[in-house]
C-alpha cells in the first residue's frame, strides 16, 4: 500500500535506486491490439492512475497501472496484513482505514479453508519479518519487491535459513519466523508478529508453545495454553502431534538461540512484499522462479523503471469481459509501461487495484 504522508509531519526518506538505463526494445505482444483508449487521473501528488481498455484479437483486455514516484519523502510503500494472523482477506478489506491512497494484492496463498500465510518475505511498517525457512533453497520460486534502510528499492529472490537450538542440538526443525496458517510446521514468533498466542488458540487446538526470554527457555506451556509472546525474547509454537514427538528434548531454564540467516541483512529492510518470480530483468521479458497459475488469469505485477524513478503498479482484469493474460504478457505490458524490472505479485481472483483518492493535504 502506499500512504500519503502530510510533509508537515516527519516523512521518511527515500532514495531513488540507480539501476543502468538501457534502450528498450519493445518487443511484439503474443497478442495484437487493434484498438487502445486510455484515460488517465492524478490521485495525490504526483501518484498517476491509468486505465486502458485494448480490443485485441483474444478479446477485451482491461490493463490498470498506478504509477508512483520513487523518491518523494512524502509517499510511503509498505506491506499490509490482517490483523488476525493468517486470515485470508482481500486487498480492500485490508487497506480500509489505513490511511493508504492506493493498494493492490501481494503473495501467494494456500486456496483450501479461511486461514493461510504469506509465503514470501514479509515487512511491514511495525517491523514485523516474516521469512520461510529454506523457501527459496535450490530453484528460486518467491521474489520479493524490498526497500532497503538505505532508501534503495530492488528485487530478488531471498532465501533464509530460520533454526533453533536449545543446549546446543537443533531438536526441532523450523519451518517458519511468524508465519502460521494450521501449524503443519513448528514456527518462531515474535512480538512484532502478535503479543500473544490467543488469536492462535482460538482456532488451532491443543498447540504447545515454549517461551524463551533473552537466551534461557522460560516456560513449556500445557497443551492450548495461551502464553505471551516477551518483547525481549519470542515463542516456538507447535502443533499437538510435533509435541509429543519433540517436547522431552526441552526443559524450562534451557539455553535457547533462534537464528536466521540469510544471503542479506533481513534487519535492513524496511518494507517488503512477495510474489511469484520475475517477469523483466534488464528490460528483458524472463521466468524466474514459480510461475503460478499457468494460462490466462488476471495478474498483479509491480516494476521499477530502468533509472529507479518510478514503481509500477499493474493489474489486468480478467474472468469477465477483459480475459486476461499470460506470465508473458504481463511482463511485456509492463515493459510497454515502462518498466526495466518487474515481478508477478499475485493472480487469480484476488487481483485487485484500491484506489482511495484522498485528494491533497
Amino acid at each position: 500500500m502506499f500512504k500519503h504522508i502530510n510533509p508537515a509531519k516527519p516523512a521518511v526518506s527515500i532514495i531513488t535506486l540507480m539501476l543502468a538505463l538501457f534502450t528498450l526494445a519493445l518487443p511484439t505482444l503474443a497478442f495484437e491490439t487493434y484498438y487502445s483508449k486510455t484515460k488517465s487521473e492524478y490521485i495525490s501528488k504526483g501518484v498517476l492512475y491509468e486505465e486502458s481498455r485494448r480490443i485485441t484479437d483474444m478479446g477485451l483486455l482491461d490493463v490498470i497501472v498506478l504509477r508512483i514516484p520513487a523518491n518523494d519523502p512524502n509517499l510511503l510503500l509498505s506491506a499490509a496484513a490482517s490483523s488476525d494472523p493468517g486470515y485470508k482477506e482481500t486487498a480492500s478489506t485490508l487497506l480500509t482505514g489505513t490511511g493508504a491512497i492506493a493498494g493492490v494484492n501481494g503473495d501467494y496463498f494456500g486456496t483450501a479453508g479461511s486461514y493461510s500465510m504469506p509465503m514470501g518475505l514479509q515487512v511491514d511498517t511495525n517491523g514485523v519479518l516474516s521469512v520461510s525457512n529454506n523457501a527459496n533453497t535450490g530453484a528460486n520460486k518467491y521474489s520479493s519487491f524490498m526497500l532497503a534502510d538505505d532508501g534503495k528499492y530492488f528485487m530478488g529472490h531471498v532465501n533464509a535459513t530460520v533454526r533453533f537450538f536449545n543446549n546446543g542440538a537443533e531438536n526441532i526443525i523450523l519451518g517458519s519466523m511468524n508465519k502460521v496458517a494450521d501449524l503443519g510446521g513448528p514456527s518462531a514468533i515474535t512480538r512484532d508478529f502478535m503479543e500473544t498466542t490467543a488469536a492462535i488458540d482460538a482456532r488451532i487446538e491443543g498447540a504447545v508453545k515454549i517461551q524463551v526470554v533473552g537466551n534461557y527457555i522460560t516456560k513449556i506451556s500445557a497443551k492450548g495454553e495461551t502464553v505471551e509472546v516477551p518483547a525481549d525474547g519470542y515463542v516456538i509454537i507447535m502443533s499437538s502431534a510435533a509435541a509429543d514427538e519433540c517436547l522431552r528434548a526441552f526443559a524450562v531454564g534451557q539455553y535457547a538461540e533462534l537464528i536466521v540467516d540469510s544471503w542479506l541483512d533481513l534487519n535492513a529492510i524496511k518494507a517488503a512484499i512477495s510474489g511469484g518470480g520475475l517477469i523483466l530483468a534488464g528490460g528483458v521479458p524472463v521466468s524466474q522462479g514459480e510461475q503460478f497459475i499457468t494460462g490466462v488469469h488476471p495478474r498483479t505485477a509491480i516494476g521499477l523503471t530502468a533509472d529507479g524513478s518510478e514503481i509500477i503498479l499493474m493489474v489486468v482484469d480478467g474472468r469477465s469481459h477483459s480475459v486476461g493474460v499470460k506470465h508473458s504478457e504481463l511482463g511485456q505490458l509492463m515493459l510497454e509501461a515502462g518498466a526495466a524490472t518487474a515481478m508477478h505479485l499475485d493472480g487469480g481472483g484476488s487481483s485487485e487495484m484500491l484506489i482511495t483518492k484522498p485528494g491533497y493535504d
